[in-house]
């Protein structure tokens, strides 16, 4: 596989711009992700920053469908007001894309990644690099025992991760949906880790469902919709995406919007029902 051609990879600022970024239920994740990276981009040449040894790395862990990627442009569009007077780049990458048959290979596109987008910082612009799914390649090394070639490039991802200081315009964010699964030594290379709800509270649902009906719900109907979302442990994709089924069956807004959004969830939970099924009638066969 070629090197990761930058421009690829780069979100343009009209593609930025255009993103939703409404996010609900996770104040507090948001607020720790602009305040750790408004203090990494300006104290970066600080002595306390340099004897704390702070990296410019950053961890989002959550499951599926919590906001990680969603906050990470939340994040670029709020640096660009933080930081009116410098350019700034994001750039998203999945790792699966860098990766090679060829593991050596697949080191140097990773090697090379960070070193051309650092270079880049160097002009002053604020380069936002983001990689989703850092669990490819970040299982605990117990568990790669066998896979000397991804050893390899977890090795280079150690070493680029390590070079991310006393920098004031680069922050790397990873994300990832099996923080449990990673190598502890890659974990010690993050110097925030922001662990995201795997569900909607009350209060974010009940603004998350006004926000996107501009409708006035009571009290009674709001708690038993809150009842199925909360039995499910549904997360904010899940929600919307019932939201979508319940506007797109709904005949009419004003009338029968409410019975719409409870079948809606009450399909969910059918399947979430027949999935966990699934799973117990494969254990018995397995065992």
């Amino acid at each position: 596989m070629p090197e990761v051609k930058i421009d690829s990879i780069r979100i343009s600022s009209s593609e930025l711009e255009s993103y939703n970024t409404d996010l609900f239920g996770i104040e507090e994740q948001l607020t720790e992700l602009l305040t750790s990276s408004e203090n990494m981009l300006t104290r970066s040449g600080e002595e306390i920053f340099r004897k704390l040894e702070i990296k410019n790395n950053l961890l989002l862990c959550g499951k599926p469908g919590v906001g990680k990627t969603r906050s990470v442009y939340w994040l670029s569009k709020k640096l660009k007001e933080f930081k009116k007077d410098f350019n700034l780049d994001l750039y998203s990458v999945k790792l699966g894309t860098i990766l090679s048959e060829n593991l050596g290979e697949s080191s140097r596109n990773l090697e090379k990644l960070f070193e051309n987008l650092r270079e880049q910082a160097k002009d002053g612009t604020i380069i936002i690099l983001f990689i989703d799914e850092i669990d490819s390649i970040g299982l605990s090394r117990w568990k790669i025992t066998e896979n000397d070639g991804i050893r390899r490039v977890l090795s280079t991802l150690f070493v680029e991760l390590d070079k991310n200081v006393n920098l004031p315009t680069f922050i790397f964010v990873a994300a990832t949906n099996r923080a449990d699964l990673l190598d502890s030594a890659l974990i010690r290379r993050f110097s925030r880790i922001i662990r995201f709800p795997e569900e909607m509270n009350k209060t974010a649902f009940e603004a998350f469902i006004r926000y996107i009906f501009d409708f006035e719900f009571s009290e009674n109907d709001l708690v038993k919709l809150y009842e199925i979302v909360e039995s499910l442990k549904l997360t904010p994709s899940d929600i919307k995406e019932c939201f979508t089924i319940a506007y797109l069956n709904s005949k009419d807004l004003q009338s029968d919007l409410i019975e719409s959004i409870s079948d809606a969830l009450v399909k969910r939970v059918s399947l979430v029902l027949h999935d966990e099924t699934e799973k117990e009638i494969f254990k018995v066969k397995s065992g």
